[in-house]
């Protein structure tokens, strides 16, 4: 979905600027979609620009991009820009700590580790951040509580997630326990599993 609405912004850029060479730059389109954006009044200049660069198509399909990798990430689209940055300052820890530990989420293997070198193992990524410490719920003791605790989180990631990933959204909740929650919940139909990935 991302890869297929960057390609049509990018056949779209591509096109107007090749039917207007002489009168269009990308900076001049890219200006005008930020005045755009922030609403201000455009100059005569940057209508001209505004119309002949069709630049309302490319803030439709970069706010749809921008929803696209939103949800990919299973955030929510309105995030501001500051807690963007937390939570991929976040994922990033995240991931250095897998790979320190051995755990490297190749995308590409055969293009990011064409040798196979190292002892790092090579799993689909899903994009997903650690919860953050400050906010973690505290894991139940009963078993009843910690089953509905665990839907509740489930409902609350509205995508597919691994147990790991809800795992780490309680304090004192180990892995192995909630995926045995999770297994037995998808058995009586309260969950889905897709792959090694648990859906509401």
């Amino acid at each position: 979905m991302i890869g297929q609405l960057a390609e049509e912004l990018d056949a779209h850029r591509k096109r107007v600027l090749a039917a207007h060479s002489d009168r269009l730059t990308l900076t001049e389109l890219y200006n005008v979609l930020e005045k755009g954006r922030s609403r201000e009044e455009l100059t005569a200049r940057e209508m001209e620009i505004y119309q002949l660069g069709q630049v309302g198509v490319m803030l439709d399909l970069h706010s749809r991009i921008d929803h696209a990798v939103a949800d990919a990430y299973g955030w929510p689209a309105d995030l501001e820009d500051a807690r963007i940055l937390e939570n991929l300052v976040a994922l990033n820890a995240e991931r250095h700590r897998e790979e320190r530990d051995g755990l490297v989420r190749w995308l590409r293997p055969d293009y990011q580790n064409p040798k196979g070198q190292g002892a790092a193992v090579q799993i689909a990524a899903t994009l997903d951040i650690a919860a953050d410490t400050a906010k973690r719920i505290v894991w139940p003791k009963a078993p009843t509580e910690q089953v509905h605790s665990l839907m509740a989180a489930l409902n609350r990631c509205g995508r597919a997630v691994e147990a790991e990933s809800l795992a780490r959204q309680f304090k004192g909740a180990k892995s192995p326990r909630v995926k045995e929650l999770l297994d037995i919940l998808v058995s009586v139909g309260h969950a889905r599993q897709i792959n090694n990935l648990y859906a509401p």
